[in-house]
């Protein structure tokens, strides 16, 4: 098991995303969502098929019954069916 980390996680350096610090190794393409997170997936215990499930095709895309909705979002748990 690793240690309990203690201190902060502040710092007056850039938060780079789609390149290293080389600039040689840079992403190329396009960012549609970004997760920064506390922890690792590990941490997490999840992983990242389990996170493009949720993101993609999670349950807060249908009611309780696994419809999906066919209009503006109800707010209940049951969207009423017409």
């Amino acid at each position: 098991m690793a240690p309990a980390l203690r201190g902060s996680a502040r710092h007056d350096g850039e938060l780079r995303v789609g390149r290293g610090a080389d600039s040689a190794t840079a992403f190329s393409g396009g960012l549609d969502f970004l997760r920064i997170a506390l922890g690792t997936l590990a941490d997490s215990k999840t992983t990242i098929e389990e996170l493009y499930a949720w993101q993609f095709d999670g349950p807060f895309l249908r009611d309780f019954t696994g419809r999906k909705p066919t209009g503006p979002r109800a707010a209940g748990a049951i969207d009423a069916v017409k």
